[in-house]
């Protein structure tokens, strides 16, 4: 099945490309509902980090009582579900993007980022694996690894310059590859190639 959706960059680009990539800030966003217990990077978070959580769904009260139960509080907020026009505004408030999805068909949430100069930490679920350019784009583990998404955590907190180089380069390939004229392109020259095989097949 073809599948090559495009994001709204006129959404996520409007920033000159020096404040892209800017380092610093030690923030982290994980998409709720993406299943890593916040027990498992507990002891990580108590070490001058926070994590931001952004949306709303079915695990948000999950994840919110595994924040008590771990005593990190201080550590995690919650900011709910936003209107999509201001996720640019909040992703430029971050250093890494991290998703940590079992299954996802696609990833646009991730080129978000990106667009927006961000690094990544992705699955190896089909639709992050087939957008992030792994050590390019971002890091990408295995699916439920938490032993490799500490890894990877710590090693783009640890290494600004890297994190702002694959920002800088995953912003480069969003418009390289996902603009909407991009996309567009590919879509019709993928049904014109559609429909050019059952012409072939069928000419009557």
């Amino acid at each position: 099945m073809f599948k090559h959706p495009a994001i709204d960059l006129a959404a996520v680009i409007g920033v000159p490309d020096e404040k892209w990539g800017e380092v610093g800030k030690a923030y982290i966003t994980l998409k709720v509902g993406k299943k890593i217990r916040i027990e498992d990077i507990q002891n990580y978070l108590k070490e001058k980090l926070q994590l931001v959580i952004v949306g709303d769904g079915p695990d948000k009260k999950l994840l919110m009582n595994q924040v008590k139960r771990s005593n990190i509080a201080d550590n995690v907020k919650f900011v709910g579900a936003v209107p999509h026009s201001i996720v640019p505004e909040i992703l430029n408030e971050f250093d890494i993007f991290v998703s940590l999805s079992r299954q996802e068909s696609f990833g646009v949430a991730i080129l978000e980022a990106n667009a927006c100069g961000l690094p990544v930490v992705v699955t190896d679920a089909e639709g992050p694996l087939e957008i992030t350019v792994h050590k390019k784009t971002g890091l990408v583990v295995k699916k439920e690894s938490v032993p490799e998404t500490v890894q990877a955590l710590s090693y783009l907190i640890q290494n600004p310059d890297i994190r702002n180089i694959m920002g800088q380069y995953g912003r480069q390939h969003v418009l390289s590859h996902y603009t909407w004229k991009k996309s567009l392109n590919e879509m019709i020259f993928a049904l014109k190639a559609t429909i050019n095989r059952d012409y072939q097949k069928n000419p009557g």
